[in-house]
């Protein structure tokens, strides 16, 4: 006995078709694609700042298929749930991505010590028997958006001046750092001095290089120590906590006496006496030698005309006598 079975198949769809990664690269957010490489992999870059709300949403990534059915049915995965750190080399399980949406978010409350880049490996499948997948490389950069002071080559905010430091002669150069999404150069720079000294106008901060100097030749009663409150902050973002640190420079007494020694050698050169920077002692000022010069120019000029004055006065006596000789003498020959 034998019977006959009919089997109808009907292909609506082949999988031939993989993923396409939505790229727009002329759109920020929320899709920032950079492009395509080489391998055919797209790249996408986000970034996000320390402290922000856990499962915050970073972004999201987009593809689509042109097959049908589930063969057009597009999933997402992080490959191995972990993204490497390139600071450390080493894999963390901060972010996530949505399987069916494509939303890339953060696991938890990022804080100060994630800061960093993380370099995600997204893969992209469709659900075809014989799944089809493309690969997105995603880059998030955890920022640093703090106003920070950097002391270069000094962890101990320490200066110590042993040589001769002039007016208006830099000291150092402090510089706050605000990275990524805050400009450097929006960062101003406010210097108070913390001690009671009465020398409160010693030391001066340029607003906008943060620029350190002196403001007057060094005296024997200004070597010491002098802390120094700095403030860094954004005028433009009262938002921006601004950064506090202090410094303390510490002027030796060789800085004065070196400066004293030097002051002392440029009047020799100079043919001058030698005026000794010690305690309140005045010495010659440059006021008061333009002064000199005014008064002496003034008495040289009032001299002059002096002389002047008695040149012409003989002159007009000796013609006047040379009149009265004249009429004398035709009075006389008249008689």
């Amino acid at each position: 006995m034998s019977s006959t079975a009919n089997i109808h198949v009907t292909i609506s769809d082949e999988n031939d078709n993989s993923p396409v990664v939505v790229c727009n690269t002329q759109n920020a957010f929320p899709n920032p694609c950079r492009g395509k490489d080489e391998k055919g992999s797209y790249h996408f870059y986000f970034q996000v700042e320390p402290g922000k709300d856990s499962s915050l949403i970073l972004g999201h990534i987009n593809a689509t298929d042109s097959d049908i059915g589930e063969n057009s049915r597009i999933s997402y995965e992080l490959q191995n749930e972990q993204c490497e750190k390139l600071t450390s080399n080493s894999y963390f399980s901060y972010f996530s991505i949505d399987k069916d949406s494509g939303i890339l978010r953060s696991l938890d409350s990022l804080r100060e010590s994630n800061i960093g880049l993380y370099s995600c490996i997204i893969k992209i499948m469709d659900h075809g028997s014989q799944a089809k997948f493309s690969i997105a490389n995603v880059t998030i950069n955890v920022l640093d958006d703090k106003i920070r002071f950097i002391f270069p080559n000094n962890e101990n905010n320490l200066f110590i001046i042993e040589k001769p430091v002039f007016p208006n002669k830099n000291i150092t150069t402090l510089r706050a750092k605000a990275t990524y999404t805050t400009d450097p150069t929006r960062i101003n720079y406010k210097l108070t001095l913390l001690n009671n000294f009465q020398e409160t106008n010693l030391f001066a901060i340029d607003i906008k290089s943060g620029e350190i100097t002196i403001t007057k030749i060094l005296r024997k009663e200004d070597a010491r120590t002098y802390t120094l409150n700095l403030e860094a902050f954004d005028p433009f973002d009262s938002s921006k906590t601004p950064a506090q640190s202090t410094l303390r420079i510490i002027i030796e007494q060789s800085a004065i006496d070196q400066n004293s020694k030097e002051n002392h050698d440029i009047n020799s050169i100079n043919g001058n006496r030698p005026v000794l920077n010690e305690g309140k002692s005045r010495g010659v000022t440059s006021e008061s030698i333009i002064l000199t010069v005014c008064l002496f120019t003034v008495l040289l000029v009032m001299i002059i005309l002096t002389i002047i004055t008695l040149i012409i006065l003989c002159h007009s006596r000796n013609q006047q006598n040379e009149g009265q000789s004249s009429n004398f003498n035709k009075k006389a020959s008249s008689m």
